[in-house]
């Protein structure tokens, strides 16, 4: 995944993935212009509140070789961004809802 940080606007705030605190990320297919794409997700926390999924789709290679990637940014609420964090190959880095799930055993 690359480590240059994106840029998007969120509530008419601009933020960037170098503010945001970076929970999880995995690998996946999505569908980009009616097409399965392979994916590389991670799921930020904005400093204060809601959460995004940034969305890194593998389109194809240009003529010299290099991957086309497509940036796609979209909001998500707190369940959906733990439902990330739980489902898939997710690597969790910071798990802010740990606290609230209820303990097994």
């Amino acid at each position: 995944m690359s480590d240059k940080p994106a840029q998007e606007r969120f509530g008419g705030v601009r933020d960037n993935t170098d503010t945001c605190t970076l929970l999880a990320k995995k690998e996946y297919k999505t569908t980009y212009n009616d097409q399965e794409k392979h994916c590389e997700g991670s799921v930020y926390k904005i400093r204060e509140g809601p959460f995004f999924v940034w969305e890194r789709i593998y389109w194809g290679y240009d003529k010299d070789g290099s991957p086309i990637i497509r940036n796609r940014f979209k909001n998500c609420s707190s369940k959906e961004a733990d439902e990330f964090m739980r489902t898939g190959n997710a690597e969790v880095i910071h798990d802010p809802f740990l606290a609230s799930r209820p303990r097994k055993g």
